[in-house]
């Protein structure tokens, strides 16, 4: 999961490659190209600050490597400027995970097997809920109501079965779990209780469709509605 909370999109998609469907693993070869130049500049400052710290070359080719170096991280418009090596180092992680962030999700829902792509998706969710900042008050509460990790609106277990049930009523994912988050302090109890008296396998769930609302049961289309009544239904399924 590390590499999720610290959004390093470039090591989640470099995992995906062999097990993309194989139509994608050309595009997936070309986006991941269009970050060659950053990565190589990347290792070649971290040489760079290795060499300096061993003190392993001669001055003179020290030097050079170092003049070419600056050259060619002006091509991609970076410049010292009052920076250190460094910090050039951690810009260029972020350009290359700024470059290649919109892609993930895009490649993760395009993977052969069922079960890895549930997991992968699973995984961003909750990389992307740890970048949400909490206070320490509300890390308290979630303590007190017994979560393991209180950065945390829930713990992973009832985060499976909230991120399942906000795909049963479409609805944000993100909503949800903070929905019974808050729920829980504010009754007092722990989300997994109140995630078992209430959310139940009904077989039911709800998706728009064009200009519709359509009600499935067991993926059987039990009825379509107004989107208007969208709300009425995504109680429907969660109350049933």
């Amino acid at each position: 999961m590390y590499r999720f909370y610290i959004q390093n999109w470039y090591k989640v998609l470099k995992s995906m490659r062999w097990k993309l469907e194989d139509r994608y693993t050309g595009e997936h070869f070309t986006e991941m190209n269009k970050i060659n130049t950053l990565s190589a500049l990347k290792y070649q400052v971290e040489l760079i600050l290795k060499i300096q710290k061993g003190n392993i070359l001669p001055r003179n080719q020290f030097v050079r490597l170092y003049n070419q170096t600056l050259d060619e991280l002006k091509k991609v418009g970076i410049e010292l400027s009052g920076r250190g090596l460094m910090q050039v180092s951690h810009l260029l992680y972020e350009r290359i995970n700024e470059e290649l962030k919109s892609n993930v999700m895009y490649f993760a829902e395009r993977l052969v097997d069922e079960n890895t792509r549930s997991k992968i998706i699973l995984r961003l969710k909750r990389g992307a809920a740890a970048q949400i900042p909490s206070s320490q008050e509300k890390m308290r509460k979630r303590h007190a109501n017994g979560i393991q990790c209180p950065f945390f609106p829930t713990d992973m277990e009832e985060y499976e079965k909230l991120l399942e049930l906000s795909q049963r009523i479409d609805m944000n994912p993100d909503h949800v779990v903070n929905c019974f988050s808050e729920a829980a302090i504010k009754l007092g109890k722990q989300v997994h209780e109140i995630v078992n008296e209430i959310v139940k396998d009904n077989g039911l769930s709800v998706r728009e469709e064009g200009d519709d609302i359509v009600l499935y049961h067991q993926n059987a289309v039990k009825g379509r509605y107004a989107l208007g009544d969208k709300s009425k239904l995504q109680a429907y399924v969660l109350l049933k």
